[in-house]
């Protein structure tokens, strides 16, 4: 049997070694690399492994994101009718002006004060207010529920918590609406 050895190891092996010393000296030169050989496939193992994780989440993710992408422009449209800014006399003035272009007359309104609005929190970086409104409207059934039927499309949120419809004895009805408005609160700085 003819060992061939590489320049680096007849430059380490010195003359008159047998080749039981020889096959030792290859085995101590080449253990460090399969130590790192072994090493690497660890590596590999543990990076494919993440691989693996990485694609089960974006898997499990994938539903998750189409009900987003589904939801988002709703989302943005509910956040351009909040706005900032919306003052309740504003609002006021805005029911009282769609109250009158149905031919319904705004009897009375009846904000709770400020203090008493409940702050709920919408999602980053949105807070908002529940400010609880009473209104009586005075007019005829489809008039309300025109009015009503524009509650949606107010530049505000808003929803009926309650409504009581009373037939009035000068004719027509008297309806006592109460709403939650939600106004949306500035940061503090």
């Amino acid at each position: 049997m003819k060992v061939v050895l590489s320049p680096q190891l007849k430059a380490a092996a010195p003359l008159g070694l047998t080749l039981a010393a020889v096959i030792v000296g290859v085995k101590l030169l080449v253990l460090p690399s399969a130590v790192r050989l072994q090493a690497r496939r660890a590596e590999l193992q543990a990076l494919d492994a993440q691989v693996l994780q990485a694609r089960e989440m974006q898997t499990q993710q994938a539903p998750q994101r189409a009900l987003w992408e589904q939801a988002k422009p709703r989302y943005d449209a509910a956040i351009d009718r909040v706005g900032g800014g919306q003052s309740i006399a504003k609002i006021l003035d805005t029911l009282d002006a769609q109250a009158k272009e149905r031919g319904l007359e705004l009897v009375a309104t009846q904000p709770k004060r400020q203090g008493d609005a409940a702050g709920l929190a919408w999602g980053p970086g949105l807070s908002m207010r529940e400010l609880p409104l009473s209104l009586q409207l005075h007019g005829h059934y489809k008039q309300l529920g025109e009015f009503l039927a524009w509650m949606p499309q107010a530049p505000f949120v808003s929803a009926v918590r309650k409504l009581t419809i009373s037939k009035q004895t000068s004719g027509g009805l008297l309806a006592e609406l109460e709403l939650a408005v939600y106004l949306r609160e500035e940061p503090k700085s």
